[in-house]
């Protein structure tokens, strides 16, 4: 069984996009790269050929989402190895020594186990506090993020493909519903701690400014108006924002035993 990086990245934050590939290869060199990269001029595809001799990668010319993308990257995996298990990662996060994907790996392979999303940090002043907190436990969490790297297995990997291509508002909470719905169990991993700049300029920031995006379905996960302007003024999901109807799809679908 296989591991896989799984990078979405695009063209405009190359500092961010150094800086992690950088720290995979320091930390994580035990996984395959699966890197889809949008916007990127000619010449910046080749230095990063040349820079990842042994990843997979696929560059698209136009901004195509997040979940579009790394449903192509989901596709290339599959190929390479059907039973597999994947980390989702983006390019404005930063792995280190207590970056422990596969302990995370090892939940994810369980049949009762959906996503299991790592913890993180914002910056560098963070580390400390969060290393000292750190167990070998996990917290189960319905709608669970990106955080420090999202682990699943092949299994989850097929319900995220049958959703097929879509212009998402958020990938993490519509991979997180899915999962749901279909009966496993959604958690965080508590042994595990990463960088993750979240309020990074570009990325799915720029690609969710202007446009109407697709929100989850209301029948189990209404979207809740926030603050800011846009098309988009939507808060992301969370666990509390599932109704009644998702929790009983959920029950009738459990993969596991209370």
């Amino acid at each position: 069984m296989k591991k896989f990086l799984l990078l979405a990245c695009t063209g405009d934050r190359p500092e961010l996009l150094e800086a992690c590939l950088v720290s995979i290869k320091e930390y994580l060199s035990d996984w395959e790269l699966v890197m889809i990269g949008q916007g990127f001029g000619v010449s910046d595809r080749m230095r990063y050929r040349r820079l990842l001799p042994d990843a997979h990668i696929v560059f698209a010319d136009d901004l195509m989402g997040m979940h579009n993308a790394k449903l192509e990257g989901l596709k290339i995996i599959s190929y390479l190895d059907p039973e597999h298990i994947v980390v989702s990662i983006d390019d404005d996060m930063q792995f280190l020594p207590e970056t422990h994907l596969n302990k995370m790996a090892e939940y994810a392979r369980r049949p009762e186990y959906g996503l299991i999303s790592g913890n993180w940090v914002r910056s560098e002043k963070q580390i400390s506090a969060k290393v000292d907190k750190m167990s070998d436990k996990i917290i189960l969490q319905h709608i669970v993020y990106t955080g420090g790297g999202l682990a699943f297995s092949d299994k989850i990997t097929k319900i995220i493909l049958g959703l097929g291509e879509a212009d998402l508002m958020c990938d993490n909470s519509e991979w997180s519903l899915a999962t749901f719905l279909a009966g496993y169990r959604n958690a965080r991993y508590m042994g595990s701690v990463a960088i993750h700049r979240i309020m990074s300029k570009g990325g799915r920031r720029s690609y969710v400014a202007n446009v109407q995006r697709q929100l989850p379905d209301e029948r189990y996960m209404p979207s809740v108006r926030s603050k800011e302007k846009g098309p988009n003024a939507y808060h992301i999901g969370q666990s509390s924002d599932l109704t009644k109807e998702a929790h009983d799809i959920h029950k009738q679908n459990r993969k596991y035993k209370l």
